[in-house]
């Protein structure tokens, strides 16, 4: 992840010590380097289909014979929030730690498809984040 961090530019303000979020006092990212991670998901097949499903149903495990229906609250909760928004999300991630509060980066597009990427943290709940996303996406275009 850090070779890709500066890959992507932002190795000064970003550095990794886990992939998967848990606080660490090294472990840092701003919202600028989160949009441009965003920007390179956007730009990675398989990134953008799994950020951009609805639901997704996993293959069968020894604990999960018919394995998991797994749902994107993100993308299910923002267009529930507000069907006349300028810019329709297309994919969304949400993030929680106590020193970011509730966090989510998520990226839309307008009628006449320009591409919207939107960070935003320090949100009272997760539920809050996405309503931010709705409320900024409902605005722009």
């Amino acid at each position: 992840m850090n070779e890709k961090a500066e890959e992507l530019g932002i190795s000064e303000t970003t550095h990794f010590t886990n992939c998967v979020g848990i606080y660490n006092e090294d472990h840092h990212c701003t919202v600028y380097d989160m949009a441009m991670i965003l920007k390179a998901a956007m730009d990675n097949e398989l990134c953008r289909k799994v950020l951009s499903a609805h639901t997704y149903q996993t293959a069968s495990t020894e604990q999960h014979p018919e394995g998991q229906l797994l749902s994107n609250w993100f993308l299910r909760r923002i267009e529930d929030k507000d069907t006349e928004q300028a810019v329709r999300a297309v994919g969304g991630k949400t993030g929680y730690v106590v020193q970011s509060g509730s966090c989510a980066a998520s990226w839309g597009t307008d009628a006449d498809g320009n591409c919207y990427i939107c960070v935003t943290g320090d949100a009272s709940s997760s539920w809050q984040a996405i309503y931010d996303h709705a409320a900024l996406y409902k605005t722009c275009g």
